[in-house]
């Protein structure tokens, strides 16, 4: 007797065992960004593979300090004080798992080193940094930028800012949310970016992005119904050993 509510024990720990693991695989989701931490360098990889673009000023940055983890980050800096700098950025292009319907969040890490001014007419009225991320009618990001179903055709959905409030020397948690790709949707962009940031005098050294993070997000149906098959599953193993 004895034995057996051993075994019907072991049984029954075995299956949430596995119920744990499966479900700990499925909510922890694979990072889609390719090199997040920006440690490869600036080289872009063919479709389907990411790899970094920088545009209109933004650099890699070498210098640890200035790094989230590792010894890289993405610069996208003001190109100094007193002077609008338009909108340096970074960006990757996938088409995996790009279905209308399907969802995602993209979070990552920003910090500015001086001060950044408030919006005003010096700076074209904005003033902001962040992550965001848009979906495309056609394949590697062409065709018509379709936005998100959350932010409608031509809007990314963008992540918290950082700006005028934030504290200087400070990472900061940046996330988008969860969006949704809209009918049509072949392909997805995500960006480290800064929309015409200007730090006060005496300028620092620029707002820095790291540790981008893309994931699908499972929907809720189907989690419930793995959950439920797996129990099940754990239910008919301690029947039989009863």
């Amino acid at each position: 007797m004895a034995f057996r509510q051993f075994r019907r024990a072991l049984v029954c720990a075995g299956a949430l065992g596995i119920v744990s693991f499966v479900f700990g695989r499925v909510v922890s989701a694979a990072n889609l960004a390719v090199d997040p931490s920006f440690e490869l360098g600036t080289a872009s990889g063919p479709e389907n593979t990411g790899g970094w673009n920088f545009a209109n000023g933004a650099a890699l940055n070498t210098t640890p300090a200035d790094s989230h983890t590792g010894n890289n980050s993405l610069n996208v800096t003001n190109g100094g004080a007193g002077a609008a700098s338009g909108v340096p950025l970074a960006f990757e292009t996938f088409n995996i798992g790009v279905i209308a319907g399907a969802k995602f969040d993209l979070t990552g890490w920003g910090m500015t080193t001086g001060q950044l001014v408030p919006p005003g007419a010096s700076n074209n009225g904005t003033d902001f940094a962040g992550v965001q991320a848009t979906f495309f009618s056609g394949d590697n990001a062409t065709g018509a930028n379709l936005g998100t179903v959350e932010t409608g055709a031509t809007n990314a959905k963008f992540s918290n800012h950082i700006d005028s409030n934030s504290p200087v020397g400070q990472w900061i948690a940046l996330d988008t949310g969860i969006f949704t790709a809209p009918a049509g949707a072949q392909s997805i962009q995500i960006f480290g970016i800064a929309v015409f940031p200007q730090e006060a005098i005496p300028a620092g050294n620029g707002v820095f992005i790291d540790d981008l993070d893309l994931e699908a997000v499972p929907e809720p149906a189907t989690l419930s119904l793995l959950g439920l098959g797996l129990v099940g599953f754990g239910l008919v193993a301690r029947r039989r050993f009863r």
